[in-house]
């Protein structure tokens, strides 16, 4: 063990004799020139004003489906159109016995997909999990 401390000690000492910290070729590819902290990016207080003001909503939608899929039309979710879908849950209850979600999506048009783990049949609530954002 005490080989290797003392083969990068004196790897160190080497690499120290070889190269500058000063060298301008290390500060141009630590720093770009063109780099700066202008209005193109967040402060720390606008990150910090954002994630305090995140608060997840819950929308309980019923649709009665026969499929192993439900599509849910953005006017029908009430959810705004600015907001981030979390996830998509099914109620439980003794009528559709114990499915679940296995994923869902968004098209372009806004339409929101839960595809489900198996056909079901009837009237089926579902949890829609969202962020609104301004």
């Amino acid at each position: 063990m005490f080989y290797h401390l003392q083969f990068f000690s004196s790897l160190n000492t080497d690499l120290g004799s070889k190269v500058s910290t000063n060298d301008a070729r290390l500060s141009d590819a630590r720093t770009p020139k063109d780099h700066n902290h202008d209005s193109r990016y967040y402060t720390e207080a606008e990150i910090n004003n954002l994630l305090t003001n995140i608060k997840v909503k819950r929308k309980t939608i019923t649709k009665s489906i026969n499929a192993n899929w439900a599509a849910f039309e953005a006017n029908e979710t009430g959810i705004p159109a600015n907001s981030i879908i979390l996830d998509v849950n099914i109620m439980r209850a003794p009528n559709y016995g114990y499915h679940f979600v296995v994923g869902h999506g968004v098209d372009s048009g806004g339409t929101l997909y839960a595809y489900l783990d198996g056909a079901i049949t009837g009237s089926v609530s579902f949890y829609i999990h969202y962020v609104p954002f301004a």
